[in-house]
């Protein structure tokens, strides 16, 4: 039978050196590393930006841009164009601003004249003329479209209201001559009771003297 082969045995007084010198600075390192605070250098390309007077370029509206005045890196100062924007939009919202700040001008301007006339006397016919007259407006918006709008739903208005006075007139009256019937009644009514009432004591009179009346 074959015997067991013993194990081999380093005995190398180097090599025993070595490994414990390794295995002691491992150690050193690793409770340094608890110990001491490790610093971690690294390079690389940044950018220094300043946190005091930075300023935000923006539209105050939004739009297509069609030409950029400026670089990047160049001196600007106040008042400088960089962007220009397409105005398209900008224009078109500007007319519709102005278009309805005519129309409540003349329009203000309707009801100020109708509020007018109801302090007045509105119940005598008014000429289109005159009723023309009463809206004032600045000049720049006579030749407006909107003002002959206004100025027929003024006649309108003006003429609605007269029909309305007319008919309380009308109502106005058929209430007194109503009133005059019923007092003509009343009195009509008043003069048979008062007749009755004589008739009655003649009758009693000439109850009392035994004489038959004839009536």
């Amino acid at each position: 039978m074959n015997q067991p082969a013993e194990p081999m045995k380093i005995t190398s007084p180097t090599l025993h050196a070595t490994i414990l010198f390794t295995i002691a600075v491992f150690s050193v390192v690793l409770v340094m590393s608890f110990i001491f605070r490790i610093e971690v250098v690294a390079r690389g390309q940044g950018r220094v930006v300043p946190v005091d007077r930075v300023q935000v370029v923006q539209p105050e509206y939004s739009g297509r841009i069609v030409a950029i005045h400026v670089r990047n890196g160049s001196r600007v100062e106040k008042g400088d164009v960089l962007v220009e924007l397409d105005p398209t939009d900008a224009m078109v919202e500007l007319q519709t601003i102005t278009e309805e700040r005519d129309r409540l001008i003349i329009e203000n301007a309707r009801i100020e004249a109708l509020l007018t006339l109801l302090a007045g006397d509105i119940q005598h016919s008014i000429a289109p003329e005159e009723t023309q007259s009463r809206i004032e407006i600045p000049s720049d918006l006579a030749a407006s479209p909107f003002l002959i709008r206004q100025r027929a739903l003024l006649e309108a208005e003006i003429a609605d209201i007269q029909a309305s006075l007319a008919q309380i007139d009308a109502r106005e009256n058929a209430l007194r001559k109503s009133e005059e019937v019923t007092k003509a009644n009343i009195d009509r009514v008043e003069s048979a009771l008062k007749t009755q009432a004589e008739r009655l004591s003649i009758s009693e009179r000439l109850l009392q003297q035994e004489v038959v009346p004839l009536f």
